[in-house]
């Protein structure tokens, strides 16, 4: 009948730990691999910083064995537990790549341990990493190496189930090996370029973005582009705008639609990053030669603006920056809210202190 509830007894807890030893030999679960040791370490592969440890239990009666005298870089001191399943457990600075992990165990030329290397990113929920037994002929660092390449943690956890002496987990000093993670290398900006003009550009252009230029030999037939007014070619290749007021529109290769406007509401706008689709033009760069012939009305400006649409009372698709150039050389800034009356200028500046009428 003893015999009997022994046997019971081990097939109980067979059943309700995790991992187990029975006369040394460790009880697997699917999911770990065996990792015999090694100092074949992967390239790059360096002591992480541990930040926290802690453990299952300790021997209280001993104040040497705490889990952090696995970290104090001495072999006479030790973390200890009694029973299997006993575990030490650490948290790492930072989630890296685990390759690999080493361990010194308590008279560990005379015994040997069976363990499993776990670990997690949350603390909480833990896979197994691989199963092993330690050498049993030295008291050193014993190396092994992680067999998942790409396994990223930030907890790793030592569980000891038991050694061949007793149902002790004893370990003097612990390494935890990774790879950390490179910063993103973040490509050079490629020198300024020049424009199909020859202008030199102040930003280079942004990978498959939009871009445009008047066609000028035929602006008239340019689908993207709509000069409001008809224009005439001078001698030197130039075109000239033959009304006195005109705004002209340069659409993106999607064209203008109103009708796929789903918004007007200026935050739903600002959260979307667009009003009609997500190639409107934003963040641009604008270069223009102009040049006036002739002006009475001194309010006569240019105006080179971007991100706006149709000018309206309802609803107004008028959300543009604009750059203002006045006939007396004198330039400003201004954020369009809603045409006519929603603008907020910069000061008039004059740099050129000069009118520009016939430059």
């Amino acid at each position: 009948m003893k015999k009997y509830s022994r046997l019971l007894f081990m097939s109980l807890v067979v059943a309700f730990l995790s991992t187990v030893a029975i006369h040394g030999i460790p009880v697997l679960f699917a999911g770990a691999q065996s990792a015999p040791p090694s100092s074949a370490l992967p390239p790059n592969c360096t002591p992480a910083q541990i930040d926290k440890v802690g453990a299952s239990g300790y021997d209280a009666g001993n104040d040497d064995t705490t889990p952090i005298k696995t970290l104090d870089k001495r072999f006479d001191t030790r973390w200890s537990n009694y029973g299997v399943g006993s575990f030490i457990q650490y948290e790492l600075k930072s989630s890296d790549t685990i390759c690999g992990i080493d361990i010194s165990w308590y008279r560990g030329d005379v015994r040997t341990y069976n363990f499993i290397v776990s670990t997690s990113q949350d603390g909480n929920k833990f896979d197994n990493a691989f199963f092993a037994t330690s050498s049993g002929k030295t008291n050193s660092l014993e190396r092994y190496i992680i067999p998942d390449s790409t396994l990223k943690a930030k907890h790793v956890r030592i569980t000891v189930n038991g050694n061949t002496e007793n149902q002790w987990a004893a370990v003097t000093e612990v390494q935890i090996l990774s790879q950390s993670t490179p910063p993103p290398v973040t490509p050079e900006t490629p020198p300024p370029s020049k424009d199909v003009f020859g202008v030199t550009k102040i930003y280079a252009d942004k990978p498959n973005g939009e871009k445009w230029f008047m066609n000028m030999v035929d602006p008239t037939h340019d689908p993207r582009y709509d000069p409001k007014t008809p224009l005439k070619k001078n001698p030197d290749g130039s075109w000239k705008v033959t009304d006195s007021q005109v705004r002209m529109n340069v659409f993106t290769s999607a064209g203008y639609d109103e009708s796929k406007i789903q918004t007007y509401d200026q935050s739903e706008l600002a959260t979307k990053g667009y009003m009609e689709a997500p190639n409107d033009w934003k963040n641009i760069e604008m270069t223009g030669y102009v040049k006036i012939n002739s002006a009475s009305d001194s309010d006569f400006h240019f105006t080179w603006y971007g991100r706006g649409g149709h000018h309206g009372d309802t609803p107004c698709e008028g959300t543009a920056y604009k750059g203002n150039l006045n006939k007396d050389g004198s330039s400003r800034f201004a954020k369009e809210q809603w045409h006519s009356g929603g603008y907020s200028f910069t000061p008039t500046t004059n740099v050129i202190n000069t009118p520009i009428v016939g430059k």
